[in-house]
Protein backbone atom coordinates (compact mmCIF):
# COMPACT_ATOMS: atom_id res chain seq x y z
CA UNK A 1 0.00 0.00 0.00
CA UNK A 2 1.41 2.79 -0.79
CA UNK A 3 1.26 6.09 1.53
CA UNK A 4 -0.45 9.32 1.10
CA UNK A 5 2.92 11.26 1.76
CA UNK A 6 5.05 8.99 -0.38
CA UNK A 7 3.45 10.84 -3.60
CA UNK A 8 3.62 14.49 -2.13
CA UNK A 9 6.15 16.86 -4.15
CA UNK A 10 9.25 17.63 -1.89
CA UNK A 11 8.78 21.39 -0.06
CA UNK A 12 10.82 24.05 -1.67
CA UNK A 13 12.65 26.39 0.12
CA UNK A 14 15.18 29.44 -0.94
CA UNK A 15 17.75 31.28 0.73
CA UNK A 16 18.79 34.54 -0.60
CA UNK A 17 21.93 36.99 1.13
CA UNK A 18 22.83 40.70 0.01
CA UNK A 19 26.22 42.31 1.58
CA UNK A 20 24.68 45.05 3.06
CA UNK A 21 21.21 46.89 3.39
CA UNK A 22 22.21 49.27 0.07
CA UNK A 23 22.08 45.91 -1.95
CA UNK A 24 18.77 44.71 -3.46
CA UNK A 25 17.07 41.35 -2.03
CA UNK A 26 14.46 41.98 -5.41
CA UNK A 27 16.34 39.99 -7.90
CA UNK A 28 16.89 36.93 -5.87
CA UNK A 29 13.97 36.69 -4.87
CA UNK A 30 12.09 36.64 -8.30
CA UNK A 31 14.32 33.78 -8.96
CA UNK A 32 13.28 31.75 -6.24
CA UNK A 33 9.52 32.64 -6.70
CA UNK A 34 10.13 31.56 -10.02
CA UNK A 35 11.25 28.27 -9.18
CA UNK A 36 8.15 27.91 -6.50
CA UNK A 37 9.75 28.32 -3.30
CA UNK A 38 7.17 28.34 -0.78
CA UNK A 39 9.97 29.86 1.76
CA UNK A 40 12.61 32.35 1.25
CA UNK A 41 15.11 32.66 4.31
CA UNK A 42 17.02 35.60 4.05
CA UNK A 43 20.13 37.57 5.61
CA UNK A 44 22.29 40.15 5.20
CA UNK A 45 25.77 39.41 5.86
CA UNK A 46 28.18 42.61 5.26
CA UNK A 47 31.22 40.38 6.66
CA UNK A 48 32.48 36.64 5.84
CA UNK A 49 31.95 35.75 9.88
CA UNK A 50 28.48 37.71 10.04
CA UNK A 51 25.85 35.97 11.91
CA UNK A 52 23.51 34.58 9.74
CA UNK A 53 20.18 33.33 11.18
CA UNK A 54 17.98 32.86 8.18
CA UNK A 55 20.42 30.50 7.37
CA UNK A 56 20.44 28.63 10.67
CA UNK A 57 16.82 28.63 10.95
CA UNK A 58 16.78 27.00 7.18
CA UNK A 59 19.25 24.40 8.67
CA UNK A 60 16.78 23.74 11.37
CA UNK A 61 13.85 23.29 8.89
CA UNK A 62 16.03 20.77 6.81
CA UNK A 63 17.13 18.60 9.86
CA UNK A 64 12.67 18.42 10.62
CA UNK A 65 11.78 17.26 7.38
CA UNK A 66 12.90 14.78 4.43
CA UNK A 67 12.91 15.49 0.39
CA UNK A 68 13.03 19.59 0.96
CA UNK A 69 14.26 21.07 -2.19
CA UNK A 70 16.61 23.78 -1.24
CA UNK A 71 17.44 26.69 -3.91
CA UNK A 72 19.79 29.16 -3.76
CA UNK A 73 20.64 31.82 -6.69
CA UNK A 74 24.85 30.74 -6.49
CA UNK A 75 27.66 29.12 -4.14
CA UNK A 76 28.57 32.13 -3.05
CA UNK A 77 25.49 33.56 -1.61
CA UNK A 78 25.48 30.55 0.20
CA UNK A 79 28.93 29.90 1.12
CA UNK A 80 31.19 32.71 1.95
CA UNK A 81 33.58 30.40 3.72
CA UNK A 82 33.95 26.99 2.22
CA UNK A 83 34.29 25.00 5.54
CA UNK A 84 30.51 26.04 5.92
CA UNK A 85 29.15 24.03 2.81
CA UNK A 86 30.27 20.44 4.58
CA UNK A 87 27.75 20.71 7.41
CA UNK A 88 24.70 21.48 5.03
CA UNK A 89 25.35 18.93 2.44
CA UNK A 90 25.88 16.38 4.95
CA UNK A 91 22.58 17.51 6.20
CA UNK A 92 21.15 17.63 3.04
CA UNK A 93 22.42 13.94 2.13
CA UNK A 94 21.05 12.63 5.11
CA UNK A 95 17.75 13.66 4.42
CA UNK A 96 17.16 12.90 1.43
CA UNK A 97 16.87 16.54 -0.06
CA UNK A 98 18.69 18.15 -2.59
CA UNK A 99 20.09 21.85 -3.27
CA UNK A 100 19.94 23.46 -6.29
CA UNK A 101 22.57 26.70 -7.46
CA UNK A 102 20.37 28.38 -10.55
CA UNK A 103 23.35 30.14 -11.51
CA UNK A 104 26.00 27.79 -10.75
CA UNK A 105 24.22 24.76 -12.69
CA UNK A 106 24.93 22.30 -9.94
CA UNK A 107 22.74 20.20 -7.80
CA UNK A 108 23.92 18.30 -4.99
CA UNK A 109 21.98 15.81 -3.42
CA UNK A 110 22.28 12.25 -2.22
CA UNK A 111 23.22 10.65 -5.28
CA UNK A 112 26.47 12.95 -5.99
CA UNK A 113 27.12 14.62 -2.22
CA UNK A 114 29.39 12.65 -1.13
CA UNK A 115 31.34 13.48 -4.01
CA UNK A 116 31.22 16.97 -3.49
CA UNK A 117 31.88 16.52 0.13
CA UNK A 118 35.09 14.88 -0.76
CA UNK A 119 36.36 17.91 -3.31
CA UNK A 120 35.38 20.34 -0.29
CA UNK A 121 37.74 18.98 2.26
CA UNK A 122 40.59 18.30 -0.02
CA UNK A 123 40.28 21.84 -1.24
CA UNK A 124 39.83 23.06 2.77
CA UNK A 125 43.07 20.73 3.47
CA UNK A 126 44.89 22.27 0.57
CA UNK A 127 43.87 25.64 1.38
CA UNK A 128 44.90 25.41 4.95
CA UNK A 129 48.51 23.62 4.12
CA UNK A 130 48.93 26.77 2.01
CA UNK A 131 47.19 29.98 3.67
CA UNK A 132 49.91 33.01 3.23
CA UNK A 133 51.96 31.66 1.07
CA UNK A 134 52.97 32.99 -2.95
CA UNK A 135 54.22 31.52 -5.21
CA UNK A 136 56.94 33.36 -7.05
CA UNK A 137 56.51 34.38 -10.80
CA UNK A 138 60.05 32.01 -11.32
CA UNK A 139 58.20 28.99 -9.62
CA UNK A 140 54.44 29.42 -11.49
CA UNK A 141 56.51 28.92 -14.63
CA UNK A 142 58.67 25.99 -13.52
CA UNK A 143 54.97 24.33 -12.54
CA UNK A 144 53.32 25.41 -15.90
CA UNK A 145 56.03 23.67 -17.85
CA UNK A 146 56.20 20.71 -15.78
CA UNK A 147 52.56 20.11 -16.68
Amino acid sequence: MIDSTDLMLPSKIGYAAINNSCEDFRPQLQLLEQRGCEKIYQDIAPTIDSERLGLAEMMLEIESKKSIQIYCRDFRTMFSRVGAFVPIAELIIENNSSLIFLEDNITISDHNGSEFILMWLDLLEFKTKHRGRRISKKNRKINKNIS
